[in-house]
């Protein structure tokens, strides 16, 4: 599944024995981000760095086999968008063995590149297309020079 030209989506899915309730909605349990080294970031130049997120799902009964979306936003410190994916179509179906009013874990995987300006604070985002939504805080510091030209693979 492509998602744009930077980002690939891989769902996994497994289900969770508990039973839906009849209030539950569709959410976000689990952001999780992982950064890959990119290029040191410099005073006049920006940074590209490979960021990878784990999105986990809680999916009650109702809301399988139902188009959703979801969106993730890379915001500065002082809330401006760096970036925006989105939004990115998903549906989960249920198993054959189901039974009536399980609710289903699922794991999307994101991968893509993101440019920090700066150093600073940057949020990830992550927004279903029902309002719930989950962020997770990053920190791009100033490089050292020395210490990247000195890092394997560089």
């Amino acid at each position: 599944m492509r998602a744009g030209p930077d980002v690939a989506l891989y769902p996994a899915s497994h289900s969770s024995q508990a039973r839906s309730r009849p209030d539950e909605a569709l959410r976000l349990e689990v952001l999780i981000s992982l950064l890959g080294a990119g290029q040191p970031l410099h005073e006049r130049a920006t940074a590209w760095f490979a960021a990878h997120m784990a999105i986990g799902l809680l999916i009650p009964w109702n809301d399988t086999n139902e188009q959703h979306s979801f969106s993730l936003i890379l915001e500065s410190e002082d809330g401006e968008m760096v970036a925006n994916l989105g939004p990115v179509a998903f549906q989960t179906g249920r198993p054959a063995d189901a039974i009536r009013g399980q609710s289903f874990r699922s794991i999307l995987a994101v991968q893509g590149g993101f440019r920090f300006a700066k150093p600073g604070a940057y949020r990830f985002v992550v927004r279903l297309d029902n309002g719930n939504a989950r962020h997770v805080v990053i920190y791009a510091q100033q490089a050292n020079v020395m210490q990247a030209q000195q890092a394997p693979g560089m």
